[in-house]
């Protein structure tokens, strides 16, 4: 685990930070198959009913950002803002960020998340043919299935998985 740091002033990474076409996404949570829901469907009461239309944000480690937004560039992701030790990406629907961590060693890192998007098969076609290393993940069914995965220049795991057929998470 990373420790503690000041950050920049300018740095979004507080909490606070401009509203995006992205923010519209539903929130994408991932856990193992036996691990309790976090909506069951219920009315909308308490902190359940709070978060619906929510949306959870990767936030994964970068040894160097510069690096780091030239290879989500390539992936086709746009730049969505860019602080001294932190940046904001989207690729559509889906939002992602990394935070500086210069002594991050690609080799070693463990970091990755889960990545839900409208057409998974059409996405690693797409990056494929662009030379894209796009990996095969067998045995993922327990926490999603993810079709596919791909390793930034940082090492960070990116796992690839369809949108879930309703808002609702299944037990």
């Amino acid at each position: 685990m990373p420790t503690p740091r000041p950050l920049a002033a300018d740095s979004p990474s507080g909490g606070a930070g401009s509203t995006t076409a992205a923010a519209s996404v539903r929130a994408t949570a991932v856990g193992p198959a036996d691990s309790a829901p976090l909506d069951s469907g219920a009315a909308d009461s308490g902190a359940a009913g709070t978060l619906r239309g929510g949306q959870a944000v990767p936030i994964l480690p970068s040894g160097d950002l510069d690096r780091a937004a030239a290879c989500y560039r390539y992936l086709g992701f746009t730049v969505l803002g860019r602080a001294a030790d932190y940046l904001r990406l989207a690729l559509g629907p889906v939002e992602l960020h990394l935070y500086l961590d210069p002594a991050l060693d690609p080799l070693r890192n463990g970091s990755g998340c889960y990545l839900r998007v409208p057409d998974p098969a059409a996405l690693r076609t797409a990056w494929s043919d662009d030379g894209v290393n796009c990996l095969d993940l067998p045995g993922t069914a327990a926490y999603g299935t993810s079709l596919f995965a791909v390793i930034d220049s940082d090492g960070n795991t990116l796992r690839i998985g369809p949108l879930r057929e309703t808002g609702v998470h299944s037990a």
